[in-house]
């Protein structure tokens, strides 16, 4: 399968990916996923502003 660029040709597919919410272990998994399934747009990171700011004026960016 070629490279994934945007835009893609035709009608874009896909949907939300929050990958703050599962193990970092199925991260590879699902991207394979999303190729097998011909997914060529997803927006990410979502829900991560609790993970960016655990409690109010605290940041953590690692």
């Amino acid at each position: 399968m070629a490279e994934l660029g945007w835009p893609t040709e035709g009608i874009s597919y896909g949907g939300d990916y929050n990958p703050e919410q599962w193990p970092q272990e199925v991260w590879d998994e699902d991207v394979r996923l999303m190729r097998r399934a011909h997914v060529t747009t997803a927006t990410v990171g979502v829900f991560s502003s609790s993970r960016l700011e655990p409690r109010p004026g605290e940041y953590d960016f690692a």
